[in-house]
């Protein structure tokens, strides 16, 4: 049974974090039907983070893979980052996870 997949993104070039999920979009969905329904892009402090990992942890509908992107996850709060990593723990084989961050530093995003 593969294991979920999550990916931690850090710096300022936007560019090159586009570049990376366009390319994760096309091994994770080659035929691109299923990727509007199984990726949806996520941003901390704007959107609820409750609403993100619920979809995180929704079992794919018509595909293989479920990918969710987090964006600007130096903007949670602690139990915001607590509530992160519990569900990283419950992430099932077929999630994807992306977090995201503006930071250059580890430990400004260390949860």
């Amino acid at each position: 049974m593969p294991s979920p997949q999550v990916y931690l993104l850090i710096g300022k070039e936007r560019s090159l974090k586009r570049e990376f999920l366009s390319d994760l979009r096309k091994r994770l969905f080659p035929k691109d039907s299923d990727s509007g329904m199984n990726a949806q892009e996520f941003i901390a402090g704007e959107d609820n983070l409750g609403a993100a990992l619920d979809f995180a942890l929704t079992t794919p509908f018509l595909s293989d893979k479920r990918l969710a992107i987090l964006w600007d996850i130096e903007e949670l709060e602690d139990e915001e980052k607590t509530a992160l990593l519990a569900s990283v723990e419950k992430l099932p084989s077929s999630g994807v996870l992306v977090l995201i961050s503006e930071e250059t530093g580890v430990k400004k995003i260390i949860f």
